[in-house]
């Protein structure tokens, strides 16, 4: 009986890690690293390579966490000015985070074992695919050398484009400012040198249009664009989900930004602007809005229609398998045919293909989540902010830079850094979730309903509805 019992707590002992749960403490460990390296004085502006200055420029280490984490979590918010408080060196740290949260954290690793000659495991392989929001686990090595050529290709070319107009506007340092805002753009991250993010360049087309594309590209997702190059642009050798993605993000980026030019046409935010320049901000704001986080008007001037707007927008986010946050476009699709589905009693169906129920299930159990979470914070920091903050937040603020930090956005109101400490604490949780815990939920499901031998209850209806 003894020996029956070892052997139990030894198999206990050996069962391996969950992938969701390895993605979550690889992405933990990005966090805490670039934390500590940007409590470094050499990550200060104003560290001078004195005694005196090397005891004084010591980051506190709630600001470098919070930075950490929104840099890795590919988010936007800050409590500080990412250009004049960082030095090279911390903008350095910052931008190689934001690389690391945009390409995930097992292709990473993927990359260090391929440079190693090592083979990959088969439980890597699982890890690596999902991380990356691909289906097929065959050829990991081919997939992440695509996903990396993707992302070179992307960010270079966003680069160039940029420095068109940087470099005769600021000199050599634009060839830095390109390369910098090129990566955060791609990564939907939203991070950006300049005091007032892009508000100067809100009539500048060419930084608009470049900024947008290399969002929308990275909001997409790897396995969109691998396969739309594998089958050529012909759109009916296309995935499933590969037509939705396309078709869902033309009609979230256009409806939203006829409704944003209609809703702010007359209002303070576009003041000053021409009908040119206002249809290009409304269309920019539509698509920053999804997860990017950069703004070129002073956000504060919304009206309540717009703010309410950007909050479904943000919540929404990108694609799955992308560097977007949010639950994810298809998740939303996915419970609004499923929604039209129950009203017909019938399958959830789209494109003459059958969704099975598991995913519907997965995807509402996102949604729920989601909601459940951001009620909760929202709420707590309402509460902490009116009781013992400076009480500048309103209801439509907080509730925003909430949306704003579960969805890996970065859009803020009312200034991130005016929040209290504990409030900050919660909002690097809804970033740090917001980043890892879809896909957690999903595999964490998935991982369960592998057991076969699961005795199953006896059923019963409750009445809904």
């Amino acid at each position: 009986m003894d020996d029956l019992t070892s052997e139990v707590k030894v198999k206990k002992e050996k069962r391996p890690m969950r992938a969701s749960n390895f993605l979550a403490l690889g992405y933990f460990c990005i966090i805490l690293a670039g934390a500590i390296l940007l409590c470094t004085p050499f990550a200060r502006s104003s560290f001078n390579w004195t005694w005196e200055s090397f005891i004084s420029s010591w980051t506190n280490p709630l600001t470098a966490l919070f930075t950490s984490t929104s840099a890795a979590c590919v988010t936007g918010l800050v409590t500080v000015e990412t250009g004049s408080y960082w030095s090279y060196f911390g903008q350095i740290v910052i931008l190689i985070l934001i690389q690391l949260g945009g390409l995930g954290f097992m292709s990473i690793i993927s990359i260090v074992i391929m440079l190693f000659k090592r083979k990959i495991s088969t439980k890597q392989r699982k890890i690596a695919v999902q991380a990356a929001g691909m289906f097929d686990i065959g050829d990991v090595n081919s997939t992440i050398k695509r996903i990396i050529s993707y992302t070179v290709i992307f960010e270079s070319v966003g680069a160039l484009l940029l420095m068109i107009d940087f470099i005769p506007r600021y000199g050599a340092i634009g060839v830095y400012y390109g390369i910098f805002h090129s990566i955060s753009a791609f990564c939907n991250a939203g991070f950006a040198l300049f005091d007032n993010s892009l508000v100067e360049f809100n009539n500048n087309p060419l930084v608009l249009f470049t900024i947008m594309a290399l969002i929308v590209s990275g909001g997409l997702g790897f396995f969109v664009w691998e396969n739309i190059f594998r089958k050529a642009l012909r759109w009916r050798k296309f995935k499933l989900h590969t037509k939705l993605v396309i078709i869902g993000t033309a009609v979230m980026l256009v409806i939203p930004a006829v409704l944003i030019f209609l809703f702010e046409l007359n209002g303070d935010a576009f003041e000053g602007m021409s009908v040119g320049e206002k249809i290009l901000n409304s269309l920019f704001l539509s698509v920053t809005c999804r997860t990017a986080g950069f703004n070129t008007f002073d956000l504060t001037k919304m009206k309540n229609s717009t703010l309410m707007l950007c909050n479904a927008l943000m919540l929404i986010g990108g694609c799955s398998g992308s560097t977007a946050g949010g639950v994810k476009l298809t998740t939303f699709l996915v419970l609004v045919f499923a929604i039209v589905s129950a009203a017909r009693q019938k399958d959830v169906s789209i494109g003459k293909r059958r969704i099975e129920d598991g995913l519907v299930r997965q995807a509402g159990a996102i949604f729920i989540f989601y909601l459940i979470l951001l009620n909760i914070v929202f709420v707590i920091i309402l509460g902490i902010e009116n009781n013992f903050g400076a009480g500048i937040y309103a209801f439509r603020d907080t509730l925003f830079e909430c949306i704003s930090a579960i969805g890996t956005v970065g859009l803020s109101t009312g200034g991130t850094s005016n929040l209290t400490m504990v409030s900050q604490i919660f909002l690097i949780l809804l970033m740090y979730i917001g980043r890892t815990g879809g896909l957690t939920i999903i595999y964490i499901f998935a991982d369960r309903g592998n057991d076969d031998g699961t005795l199953k209850h006896p059923s019963e209806k409750v009445l809904i509805g």
